[in-house]
């Protein structure tokens, strides 16, 4: 069997955080309407679905903690972008004094609060969203724009399946990562993000190992020699982590790894192949009507691909090629050719 794994890692997302320079106006009319100041901020953003990675063009809300001199300055503020494209909230802050560190972050329900003195929050993730962040320090009332750089927390793990034997029809149930650290703390950095910076926040005390299920069809999926995203359970957002190599003990499987659940038939009869009477128990399962499935483990830790932590700001796609299986009974062949017999006759 194949092992592919391709790495994509998206552009880091630009905000900007914009100080108004406008006069007062005399009418109290309007929340867009903000002295010389106020912090605002003015990005463009496009509402589209969570489920997809946030970009620049997707950003509908963020939320932002701000600091100055030690002290708590803006709590949690979420910021909006309303029919006319612009982006408000109550209330509005103005710069103090001091310099203002900020923290920002999306979507809202990420966070429900941060410790003042480490910028640090507990997750528990449930692989459905993207989260972003963005840390901009020691910034003063001016006229530039106080840019927020925003990155990806997590990292996203797809799978696409394939089947380059033709002479297999293999159908997938079920695609689940296994053995997955689902609860850590993320502490924002201390310095600036930026596009092509090294100051990132971090994740730590990652514990509760759980199962993410990517892909649930009863129905299945049938392959082609063509490499298929198996996603509609699980948009497969995971904690930064590392990865425990896959391990074997009695037919019992241990590690970080991908198990496949489906069913091999022949493409020229449909006779099932496998799982047969030659697959371990532990690898089989039973449904209430009696139909019998197998149960495929890959690795999800490749120490020869320098792969053995997942990493934020990076999606990675792992591309399984199921072209055969573990006692699969294939066709063997053991020619034997009978010798001529020699016969001579003199004439």
């Amino acid at each position: 069997m194949k092992h592919i794994l391709s790495l994509l890692k998206p552009s880091a997302i630009a905000i900007a955080a914009l100080v108004a320079t406008t006069a007062c106006s005399n009418d109290d009319e309007s929340d867009n309407i903000m002295d010389q100041d106020a912090i605002r901020f003015a990005p463009v953003a496009h509402n589209e679905s969570r489920s997809e990675p946030i970009t620049t063009n997707t950003l509908s809300d963020f939320h932002v903690y701000a600091f100055t001199d030690g002290k708590l300055y803006m709590e949690n503020v979420e910021v909006v972008k309303n029919s006319s494209n612009v982006w408000t909230y109550s209330p509005v802050a103005h710069w103090p004094q001091n310099s203002v560190n900020f923290y920002a972050y999306a979507p809202g329900e990420w966070l429900t609060g941060i410790q003042t003195s480490l910028q640090s929050v507990s997750l528990t993730n449930d692989g459905t969203q993207d989260l972003i962040y963005a840390v901009t320090m020691n910034q003063t009332k001016g006229s530039s724009a106080v840019k927020l750089y925003f990155h990806h927390a997590l990292a996203r793990v797809q799978t696409k399946l394939l089947s380059s034997n033709t002479n297999l029809d293999v159908n997938v149930k079920n695609v689940t990562l296994q053995n997955i650290m689902s609860k850590a703390e993320f502490t924002f950095p201390q310095s600036t993000t930026s596009e092509n910076g090294t100051s990132a926040g971090t994740w730590n005390n990652a514990s509760t190992p759980v199962d993410y299920t990517l892909y649930q069809d009863a129905t299945g999926l049938s392959l082609s020699t063509t490499a298929t995203l198996a996603s509609n359970s699980n948009d497969g957002y995971m904690l930064p982590q590392d990865l425990a190599e896959l391990t074997s003990t009695g037919g019992t499987y241990s590690g970080s790894l991908i198990k496949v659940e489906c069913v091999i038939r022949s493409t020229a009869t449909g006779d099932v192949l496998w799982p047969n009477a030659n697959t371990p128990a532990q690898q089989k399962l039973t449904a209430a009507d009696g139909s019998v499935t197998g149960l495929l483990y890959y690795p999800l830790s490749n120490t020869a691909a320098d792969l053995t932590h997942w990493r934020n700001d990076t999606n990675y796609i792992y591309v399984i090629d199921i072209d055969e299986a573990e006692g699969l009974d294939a066709i063997e062949f053991d020619p034997e050719v009978k010798v001529y017999l020699e016969q001579e006759q003199q004439i």
